[in-house]
C-alpha cells in the first residue's frame, strides 16, 4: 500500500509539472492570436492602441511597472500613386520613404529579384525598372536599382493583391508597388516589348503618434533590455511579423525570477516598420549613464515560422549565444529591426530571427508555429541568465 500511494505522489507531481509547462507553452501562443485578432497594428491605427493597452495590462499582471512612451513622427500618405503604360493606368502604392515624383522612362524587366549581381549585365540607366518582389527586402532593391541609374523602380506584389510596405530609408528615385494582378502582366509585356511607364508617386506627409510600452522590473537603471516590435504593416496581422517576438519578451517576463525582472526593462517598439523609429526615439529618450550600464540589448523579431532559428549583431554576444547552443545559426546582420537603434549608440546588441518567409508583409502572416515560439523563448531565458550570472 505504501508503494502504491508513493508511486500516486509521483504521478501528482509529475502530472503537475506537465500541466503546469502545458500552461506555459500555451500563454504565449495565445497572447499572439490576441494581437492577430486587433487586426493590422499600424502605427498610428486604433487597433495598435488597443494593442498597446493590452500588452501594458498583461505586464502588469506579472509586477512590473508600465508606462506608454509616446513620440511624434511623419509619415508619407499616399493620396493615388499609379503607375501608367499607354492607355492603361494601374493603381499603385509608394512606399513609405520614397520621393514625391512624376517621372517617366522605358521599362526594363530586373531578372531574380533585383539584388546588386543581376544588374551586372543589365542597362538600366535613365529607365524605369521592374522587379518583383521577394528574395531580398524592399531597401535592397531599391539600392540596387538607384545604384544602377534608374530612375524608378516598380515592385510587382507576389500575390494578386497590393502592397504598403516600408523602404526603411530615403531615396532618391520613386519606388512604388503595384498588385501581382496587375504587375505579372506588364512584367510579360515588357519582357516582349517596348514599354514606355509614367510613375507617378502622390504622396504627402501626415504626423502620427506613436507608442512604445516600456516595463521596467525596478526603478534602478537597467542592465538588460529586452525588445520587440509589435507594430505591423498595412493589411497584415502581423502574426509572426512580429506578434511572435512581441509574445516571446512577455512570456519571459512571466518566467524569469523577480531577482532577474529587476535588472531587466521589457520594451514593445512601435513604428519598425516605418524605419526603427520606435526604438530610435526610445534610445534618444535613454541618460547616457543608462546606455552605458546596459550590458545588452535583445531583440527578437519573425521568431515562430521557418525552421532554424539564427542571431546577428554583436560579436561577443553572438559567441555567447552559440555556448549555449552550439548549433544556432549566424547572418550578416543587415540591421533591419530594432537593435540596430542600440547598435548606433554602442551597446552590444544581437537580433534572434528565423529568417523572412513566405507570409512576410501579407495578409496570410496569421499564424506561427507554438514549438518554434517555445524554443525561441527557452533560448531567451537562458541568454538572459547567462548575461546576469545566474
Amino acid at each position: 500500500m505504501r508503494l502504491l500511494w508513493a508511486l500516486l505522489a509521483v504521478f501528482a507531481v509529475l502530472f503537475s509539472l506537465v500541466t503546469a509547462n502545458q500552461l506555459q507553452s500555451g500563454r504565449a501562443i495565445r497572447d499572439v492570436e490576441t494581437l492577430v485578432g486587433f487586426g493590422a497594428r499600424v502605427s498610428g491605427s486604433t487597433n495598435l492602441e488597443v494593442a498597446a493597452k493590452f500588452l501594458q495590462s498583461e505586464y502588469q499582471k506579472v509586477g512590473l511597472k508600465t508606462e506608454i512612451e509616446l513620440f511624434s513622427f511623419e509619415r508619407l500618405r499616399d493620396f493615388g500613386s499609379s503607375v501608367t503604360a499607354g492607355s492603361q493606368k494601374l493603381a499603385a502604392d509608394t512606399l513609405y520613404s520614397s520621393q514625391i515624383s512624376d517621372i517617366e522612362g522605358l521599362a526594363v524587366r530586373v531578372p531574380n529579384f533585383g539584388s546588386k549581381e543581376d544588374y551586372q549585365n543589365l542597362s538600366v540607366k535613365a529607365r524605369v525598372v521592374l522587379v518583383k518582389r521577394g528574395g531580398i527586402p524592399f531597401l535592397e532593391k531599391a539600392r540596387a536599382a538607384q545604384a544602377a541609374g534608374a530612375i524608378a523602380v516598380v515592385i510587382v506584389n507576389s500575390v494578386p493583391g497590393r502592397l504598403s510596405a516600408n523602404l526603411l530609408g530615403d531615396f532618391a528615385i520613386p519606388v512604388v508597388a503595384v498588385s501581382g494582378a496587375d504587375g505579372t502582366p506588364l512584367l510579360e509585356q515588357v519582357a516582349k516589348n517596348a514599354v514606355r511607364l509614367r510613375v507617378i508617386a502622390d504622396v504627402r506627409r501626415t504626423s502620427i503618434t506613436g507608442r512604445n510600452v516600456v516595463a521596467r522590473g525596478s526603478d534602478a537603471a537597467p542592465k538588460l533590455i529586452l525588445g520587440a516590435h509589435f507594430d505591423s504593416v498595412p493589411g497584415s496581422p502581423g502574426a509572426n511579423d512580429n506578434a511572435s517576438g512581441t509574445a516571446a519578451i512577455l512570456e519571459m517576463a512571466r518566467r524569469l525570477p523577480a531577482s532577474l525582472r529587476a535588472q531587466i526593462w521589457f520594451v514593445s517598439f512601435d513604428a519598425e516598420e516605418d524605419g526603427l523609429l520606435g526604438s530610435s526615439a526610445f534610445v534618444q529618450n535613454l541618460p547616457t549613464a543608462t546606455l552605458d550600464g546596459l550590458k545588452a540589448m535583445l531583440n527578437f523579431d519573425m521568431v515562430a515560422v521557418n525552421n532554424k532559428i539564427s542571431v546577428g549583431g554583436s560579436s561577443s554576444l553572438t559567441k555567447l549565444i552559440r555556448g549555449i547552443q552550439p548549433n544556432i545559426g549566424e547572418f550578416q546582420d543587415f540591421a533591419g529591426s530594432d537593435h540596430a537603434s542600440f547598435l548606433a549608440e554602442s551597446v552590444p546588441a544581437v537580433f534572434f530571427w528565423r529568417g523572412f518567409e513566405p507570409n512576410y508583409h501579407l495578409p496570410s502572416d496569421s499564424k506561427v508555429d507554438a514549438v518554434l515560439l517555445e524554443e525561441t523563448i527557452s533560448l531567451g531565458l537562458e541568454t538572459v541568465q547567462k548575461l546576469l550570472g545566474q
